[in-house]
């Protein structure tokens, strides 16, 4: 067996510690799971954005943004990809999360980004196929399930408009801010499968049922087999 690398035991020695981390400081609350965003502890800060991101993408509009509550404050671009066939969500806004001013570093350059945690691809599909009855599954809106504490609201901000039909003018802008976990965010896949298995550590009463669930679940859709319709509905 190939020793690992001093590297790969750092790498795997940080993953440790962003999943206890993750598991002492996460708890249920009524509206949801409010994770931590771990970050690194880096000696180069971000700058705040709000001033660049104003000028390129309001051509120098002056602007009036709410009092950020923590020291960053950091305002994410975004573009609309859009996907016809679908019919739930034809179109979604990505937020970029790796762009970055000259020499310093991005959002997700601060982030931990966590350790994967998704089950072998190939063996869930190689399972899907054994049974004689197919069932299959998605959490709706998975990453919004997901919330954010309100000290790590700050780094999401991004603007927007308050009437899509009127000019971005100063009375028509208005600066928000997620209150749950966005895709750009390169910890948003580790976040969402941590919060996932911990739901099932703390809420079910079928272990087994949890366990294949943890098993077959890639992000957020479920493959599950079954030899007849009264095992699939149980």
């Amino acid at each position: 067996m190939k020793t690992p690398s001093p590297k790969r035991k750092k790498e795997k020695l940080l993953d440790e510690q962003v999943i206890r981390k993750f598991k002492e400081s996460t708890v249920k609350r009524p509206e949801g799971y409010p994770p931590d965003v771990d970050t690194k502890n880096c000696k180069k800060r971000m700058p705040s954005s709000k001033s660049n991101w104003s000028k390129i993408f309001w051509k120098g509009f002056p602007k009036s943004h709410p009092k950020a509550n923590t020291k960053e404050s950091i305002f994410l671009s975004y573009r609309i990809i859009t996907t016809p066939e679908k019919k739930t969500t034809p179109k979604r806004m990505v937020f970029d999360a790796s762009a970055h001013a000259v020499g310093k570093p991005s959002l997700n350059d601060m982030l931990h980004q966590g350790p994967l945690m998704l089950p072998n691809l190939l063996g869930i599909l190689m399972r899907f196929r054994t049974g004689r009855i197919a069932t299959t599954a998605d959490i709706e809106k998975a990453f919004l399930q997901v919330r954010l504490h309100e000290e790590d609201r700050d780094v999401t901000r991004f603007l927007w408009v308050k009437d899509l039909n009127k000019p971005p003018d100063d009375h028509n802008i208005v600066t928000l801010r997620f209150t749950r976990v966005t895709l750009g965010l390169n910890s948003s896949p580790f976040l969402l499968a941590a919060t996932i298995d911990l739901h099932l550590d703390t809420t079910s009463n079928d272990q087994d049922v949890a366990n294949q669930i943890r098993k077959n679940l890639y992000v957020d859709n479920l493959l599950l087999p079954a030899e007849s319709r009264q095992e699939a509905f149980k």
